[in-house]
C-alpha cells in the first residue's frame, strides 16, 4: 500500500471522490497533481484546497486545470505535472460528465457526445499522454473511475451508464495492449458513495434513504476515503498481479437486491 516518491495525476480532484483519491494516495507517500475543470471558479478554490491539504502532510502537490476532452490540453497537463513533480508513474482518470433524469429518447447529440468525450475519450487523451513515460520507466499504473452504472441499469441515465460501459471496455483494452512494459489497468466502479449530492438526494427523504439501504447488503452507503484507499492498492505493488479488473465497490448491492417482503 505504499507509494513512496511516486508521482500521480488525479483528475476531477478538487472534490468528492478524486479529492480523496488524491488526498489519500498523498497519505500513502506520492506527490499529486490535483487536476480541476475550470468552467466553475469554486473548483480553483476547492482544488487548492485539496493541494494545501497535501502539502501540509509533508508531500507535493501541483494544481493543473483543462478540459480532459481536448487532447492538446490533456498533453499541456501533463507537461506541466511531469516538469514540475516528475515522471507519472500513476494515472487516475476520475474526471467526469453526469446526466440523469433524461430519457433516452430525449438526449440531445450534444449531450450525448458531452458525456462520452469526458468519460470515454478523456481517459483515452490521459493515458495517451502518460504511457510514453511510462513505457520508458516500464512501470504504471491507470485506474479509471467507473460506475457501479457500467452493469446495473438506472431510468434516465442512458448516456451515463453507457458510458462507463465503454470505459469497464477500453480498460480491459490498456491492459492488454500495456502489460508488455508492465503497465496495469484497473477499474473502480463504486456504489452508492457519500459524495454531497448522493447525501442530498438520498438522505433528504428517510424513505427513501431506507429503500437505499434495504438494497445494499452492507446496509450503508460507502465512503470516499473507502474508494481512494482501493485505488492506493491498486496502484501499489501489492496489486502488481492485477491486471485488467473492474472492481465493484459496491457494498454487496449487485448481489442483495433488498428484502422480497
Amino acid at each position: 500500500m505504499e507509494l513512496k516518491d511516486r508521482i500521480a495525476l488525479v483528475t476531477g480532484s478538487s472534490r468528492g471522490i478524486g479529492r480523496e483519491i488524491a488526498l489519500e494516495m498523498a497519505k500513502a507517500g506520492a506527490d499529486v497533481a490535483v487536476h480541476y475543470h475550470a468552467i466553475d471558479s469554486s473548483n480553483r478554490v476547492m482544488a487548492e484546497e485539496v493541494a494545501h491539504e497535501i502539502v501540509s502532510s509533508g508531500r507535493t502537490a501541483l494544481v493543473v486545470s483543462g478540459d480532459v476532452s481536448d487532447s492538446e490540453a490533456v498533453k499541456n497537463i501533463v507537461t506541466r505535472t511531469e516538469d514540475e513533480l516528475g515522471p507519472i508513474g500513476i494515472m487516475v482518470n476520475n474526471a467526469a460528465q453526469f446526466l440523469d433524469d433524461v430519457p433516452l429518447w430525449e438526449i440531445s447529440e450534444n449531450q450525448w457526445d458531452r458525456v462520452f468525450e469526458v468519460n470515454v475519450k478523456g481517459s483515452l487523451f490521459c493515458v495517451q499522454a502518460t504511457v510514453p513515460t511510462m513505457k520508458q520507466h516500464k512501470s504504471g499504473a491507470i485506474i479509471n473511475i467507473s460506475s457501479l452504472g457500467s452493469e446495473v441499469t438506472m431510468p434516465g441515465f442512458a448516456a451515463y451508464c453507457s458510458s462507463k460501459g465503454a470505459l469497464n471496455s477500453l480498460t480491459l483494452q490498456m491492459a492488454l495492449e500495456l502489460a508488455p512494459w508492465n503497465i496495469r489497468a484497473n477499474a473502480i466502479a463504486p456504489g452508492h458513495i457519500d459524495t454531497e449530492p448522493n447525501l442530498e438526494w438520498i438522505t433528504k427523504d428517510p424513505a427513501r434513504e431506507k429503500r437505499f439501504r434495504d438494497r445494499i447488503a452492507l446496509g450503508r452507503l460507502g465512503t470516499r476515503s473507502e474508494i481512494g484507499k482501493i485505488a492506493v492498492f491498486l496502484a501499489s505493488d501489492g496489486a502488481g498481479y492485477i491486471n485488467g479488473q473492474v472492481i465493484y465497490a459496491d457494498g454487496g448491492i449487485k448481489i442483495w437486491q433488498g428484502p422480497i417482503l
